[in-house]
């Protein structure tokens, strides 16, 4: 099998696998009344992942984060969620994975 039809296999697999998952209720933008997806299934479409909201599962489908980094921001979630750039505070967050992942969160606080 070629690499092409391998990753149209791997895509077809996730398309089919997210389908039947339940989407949650859409919540509204405040800033264009439109109506936004949340966590993971929102990074998808290129929403940022609000800090303040984001579950275990959301954090792991960053980049760069793992099992330990995602329970150190849910642990410091407050402190992240009313001021992102204080992301390297947060134990397993430095500057090179700071930079990495500061385009991926918003704050809804």
């Amino acid at each position: 099998m070629g690499l092409g039809l391998a990753a149209t296999g791997a895509i077809s697999i996730l398309l089919a696998v997210t389908a039947t998952l339940p989407i949650a209720p859409a919540s509204q933008d405040r800033d264009c009344g439109t109506p936004s997806i949340e966590g993971w299934r929102g990074l998808l479409l290129g929403q940022p992942l609000d800090l303040s909201r984001a579950k275990y599962v959301d954090l792991l489908s960053l980049p760069a984060v793992g099992p330990r980094t995602a329970s150190s921001l849910i642990k410091n979630r407050e402190m992240v969620a009313s001021e992102p750039e204080r992301l390297t505070e947060v134990p397993g967050i430095g500057k090179v994975k700071y930079l990495k992942l500061r385009g991926w969160f918003a704050s809804s606080r």
